[in-house]
């Protein structure tokens, strides 16, 4: 921290004690500790949130297409049910496309896999499991996880590749 003069000021111990939950410092931090911190978490995170965006919309939309279609046969028996019944077609079509469109099915088992391969690895090295024990754990550890998260990328830039080609 620098103070007014630009001279590094080092925080109080009253200022440190104040503040238990904000994190340690990178340079405080062993390499695993700081990897965790700093990109295995926040990685899991963003999956769990991700999964549940694509839970989501995957489920509203699917709500939208089945309730639309499900209402035009009922509708039918009104009078005036040739603009009811066109409109909620049309919904049921836009939800439909939309759920096709987004992928959001996909991405919501993909991305909850990849969050729950995550936690898994992240508990055996907790427990000391293989080949998660003895000397070099860490750097397993670290591996592991980054292989896991390299392969999501690559079906995300497969996906993203399919999708410029198609435009």
């Amino acid at each position: 921290m620098h103070g007014l003069d630009g001279a590094t000021v080092e925080p109080t111990r009253e200022a440190a004690s104040q503040a238990p939950d904000t994190p340690a410092p990178a340079s405080a931090l062993s390499k695993f500790d700081a990897y965790l911190q700093q990109r295995f978490d926040p990685q899991v995170a963003w999956f769990e949130a991700a999964s549940a965006r694509a839970k989501r919309l995957h489920t509203a939309y699917s709500a939208t297409q089945i309730t639309a279609t499900a209402l035009i046969p009922i509708v039918n028996l009104m009078p005036a049910a040739k603009i009811s019944s066109t409109i909620l077609a049309a919904i049921a079509g836009i939800a439909t496309g939309l759920t096709a469109l987004g992928g959001h099915h996909g991405n919501w088992l993909r991305y909850r896999a990849t969050a729950e391969a995550l936690r898994k690895l992240r508990v055996h090295r907790e427990l000391g499991l293989r080949p998660y024990d003895g000397e070099g754990a860490d750097d397993r550890f670290i591996e592991e996880a980054e292989r896991l998260l390299a392969g999501e990328q690559e079906v995300w830039q497969r996906d993203r590749h399919k999708s410029d080609q198609t435009k």
